[in-house]
């Protein structure tokens, strides 16, 4: 499997230097998003942290998660991590919100309230 995956990595880099695009080593990040049950998910973990997957003869970093145009990726694809961050993004929001509502006006509040959660 490694060897195949290795082999593919190689046709992208391929491709990507003929579009004149560059990937970069230091950014590129693997996970491992094996279509599987939980059971056999917890048997392929050995398998999968030992992988050796290489992009221009450097080794690549493999993550459980990683951040992607603003959202949290998994390698189970739940969404779990994302939801968490937005959670306490707001929640910060809201008491901020909540602490100065005390002082505004209500036209005040308005503009913080759309410029806050938007």
């Amino acid at each position: 499997m490694e060897r195949t995956i290795n082999e593919d990595l190689d046709q992208v880099v391929k491709w990507s230097k003929m579009n004149t695009m560059v990937i970069s080593q230091t950014k590129t990040k693997c996970y491992c998003m094996l279509v599987v049950g939980k059971r056999l998910r917890k048997r392929l973990d050995n398998i999968n942290s030992n992988l050796n997957i290489s992009l221009n003869g450097a080794i690549i970093d493999q993550v459980k998660s990683h951040k992607l145009l603003g959202i949290h990726l998994d390698q189970d694809l739940d969404f779990d991590i994302q939801m968490e961050v937005l959670s306490k993004s707001l929640s910060k929001k809201i008491g901020f919100l909540k602490y100065v509502s005390l002082f505004l006006k209500r036209s005040h509040k308005v503009v913080y309230y759309c410029m806050m959660l938007s």
